[in-house]
């Protein structure tokens, strides 16, 4: 006979709420409901805008050599930069804005225009990732009292990667 599941006890989600308070925001890929998401993977002076539901295995076969359109000039191995929620549309709409900018396909150059933009999406991202954080900390706790949203944004930026700004400079 299957076994029931029950409900945490107290002590299960006082646990699970100091966990959050301690380890911080988690990525918003694990929550799949919030996709598909916009992406932006940067390969040395290029950075790719796409789409997917889950850009961190995008990102893993971009890094394996996938059938994806390569920029122009290949150097480095593909680093994913930021991502938020957003469907077929609103990339569309970022091609058109940055289209001066297109190399290949999905591909842009990167200059100091597209890297502001990008800070502006991590942040996004950051926020984000705090409310949900914030949330399901809420529902865990019973209340998001004790919970330091500072220091919960802190660690969602702490853990991203950083466009290397260095390639703005090398095709100028």
């Amino acid at each position: 006979m299957p076994e029931t599941l029950q409900a945490p006890t107290q002590d299960a989600l006082e646990v699970a709420a100091a966990s959050m308070r301690i380890n911080g925001p988690a990525p918003l890929s694990v929550f799949p409901e919030l996709g598909p998401f916009i992406y932006y993977i940067q390969c040395g002076s290029f950075v790719k805008i796409g789409t997917s539901i889950n850009p961190e295995s995008r990102c893993g076969q971009l890094q394996r050599g996938g059938k994806a359109i390569r920029p122009s000039i290949w150097v480095g191995s593909p680093m994913l930069i930021t991502y938020v929620p957003g469907n077929v549309a609103k990339e569309r709409e970022l091609h058109r804005t940055f289209a001066s900018k297109r190399d290949q396909g999905e591909w842009f150059l990167l200059d100091h225009e597209l890297a502001e933009h990008i800070a502006d999406i991590q942040q996004q991202q950051c926020l984000l990732e705090t409310h949900v954080h914030q949330g399901r900390y809420a529902e865990l706790a019973g209340s998001a009292d004790g919970l330091d949203l500072a220091e919960a944004f802190r660690q969602a930026f702490e853990g991203k990667t950083s466009l290397d700004l260095e390639w703005i400079e090398a095709f100028a």
